[in-house]
């Protein structure tokens, strides 16, 4: 599932369309039905809330920070578990807001998600374009 699996759409409801890198062609997965793609992309989306605290019953979570970056370090807890057979760790860097994540495969193969042009707007969230 985590090799195999681009995400190529942002909306409200998380994520939308994805494409298989393997096949080539586009599909449509419902995370409703498919229990460890939600715990993946509930794990993302607190990652880019920030909400680290939650992520806390799954991994050991370690943030490092000084005057203009910052940087977590997510770990598995258990590597029997699904986050654990699927990471070695979950790497999130950033400054004001996250620049990218990096998720480092039991295999070592990364993936890496990258953030652009990050503004707040007027409410306090966060928009990237």
């Amino acid at each position: 599932l985590f090799g195999s699996v681009l995400i190529i759409a942002y909306h409200p409801s998380f994520v939308q369309r994805f494409l298989s890198i393997e096949g080539g062609k586009e599909e449509k997965l419902n995370p409703q039905n498919n229990e460890i793609f939600n715990l993946f992309i509930t794990a993302v989306k607190n990652i880019i809330e920030g909400r680290f605290d939650s992520l806390a019953q799954y991994f050991e979570v370690s943030l490092n920070e000084n005057e203009s970056v910052w940087m977590a370090r997510l770990i598995p807890l258990n590597a029997r578990s699904v986050f654990g057979k699927a990471f070695k760790e979950i790497v999130v860097k950033g400054s004001k807001f996250i620049d990218y994540i990096e998720f480092v495969e039991r295999n070592s193969d990364c993936t890496n998600i990258y953030f652009s042009n990050i503004s707040a707007n007027q409410h306090g969230r966060k928009n990237a374009s």
